[in-house]
């Protein structure tokens, strides 16, 4: 059996508003954003000028509080999203094998865990870092982004396991504000299971469109 590690190694090789909370209307445009990925593949050099000293500590991000949140919103951490206990292998062949040498989806027995599955279609309120993927033109604004566990993960030298990141967009026309280096709470609708978009550096297990980013709650 592959270890976690391997996943780990594996993983990368692949690669918002402060307004009131709204439906969710899909990916934002493409249009007047800088290709998804252009932070990651440019490093440090694709952010933004004049950020604050990188932390010489490494937090992980807490669980959101009930704080303040809208009604019908649920705070819920990172450990509510544990794949930890899951099946491994199945993972890796959902995540990098969605097509079988025959043309055909590969057979797995992978299924999510119950407090996971849980949580789909739900309104969540979870803690985490930000390392952005699309930004307006012009503008410290991002319309997607990774939320990860941990900010030392990714662009600093870890490799994040498919449930320590979500993958984060806002509604179209809408744009979330830039936080460098601390943590921020994340409200929108979240979905539990694989996405592949043909742009993306690699396929996600999580997802959610953000009706609110904030660092302060």
């Amino acid at each position: 059996m592959r270890t976690h590690v391997a996943l780990l190694a594996g993983l990368m090789m692949g690669g918002c508003t402060d307004a009131p909370e709204t439906t969710e209307q899909g990916p934002p445009a493409a249009t007047e954003t800088l290709r998804r990925g252009a932070a990651l593949d440019g490093g440090l050099a694709a952010l933004p000028p004049n950020l604050p000293e990188i932390p010489t500590s490494e937090p992980e991000a807490h669980a959101a509080t009930e704080k303040g949140l809208p009604d019908g919103v649920q705070a819920i951490s990172f450990q509510s999203l544990s794949l930890l206990d899951a099946d491994v292998d199945g993972l890796l062949d959902l995540i990098f094998n969605p097509v079988g040498e025959d043309g055909q989806k590969p057979k797995t027995d992978f299924e999510f865990p119950e407090s996971a599955q849980a949580l789909n279609g739900k309104r969540v309120a979870i803690v985490g870092y930000m390392i952005p993927l699309d930004w307006v033109q012009g503008e410290d604004r991002i319309t997607s982004f990774m939320l990860v566990r941990d900010f030392a993960q990714c662009c600093f030298g870890g490799m994040p396991r498919p449930d320590e990141w979500i993958d984060v967009i806002t509604p179209i026309g809408e744009s979330a504000g830039f936080y460098a280096y601390r943590p921020i709470r994340v409200i929108g609708k979240l979905r539990v299971g694989l996405d592949r978009p043909a742009d993306a550096m690699v396929a996600s297990v999580y997802q959610l469109v953000a009706t609110n980013v904030t660092d302060t709650w």
